[in-house]
């Protein structure tokens, strides 16, 4: 019996965005890989930046692309706000 919900994961990627270890050796192909695993089964990325310096190199970039993600800086959240962009999103993508 059906619930008449096509519920959608919504993955929520706290990250600086440095690689840490790459499985194959080639991280960008495996961001790729990865956004296209959650876009298979329709999960949405919710993405928090917690990149302290804007100099260092990162993949925040590339994976919010690759996802078409929610990208959210962590110095523009609260603990309220956090909550209510993520009831949010949850609430908006109910079908």
């Amino acid at each position: 019996m059906s619930s008449g919900f096509d519920l959608k994961p919504l993955v929520v990627l706290i990250t600086d965005g440095r690689a840490n270890v790459s499985l194959s050796g080639n991280i960008g192909q495996e961001i790729i890989e990865l956004c296209n695993r959650l876009k298979e089964i329709k999960a949405r990325l919710l993405v928090i930046d917690v990149s302290e310096d804007p100099f260092t190199p990162s993949y925040i970039r590339d994976i919010v692309k690759a996802a078409n993600a929610k990208y959210l800086k962590i110095e523009s959240l609260t603990d309220n706000n956090l909550q209510e962009i993520i009831v949010n999103e949850v609430e908006e993508n109910h079908v």
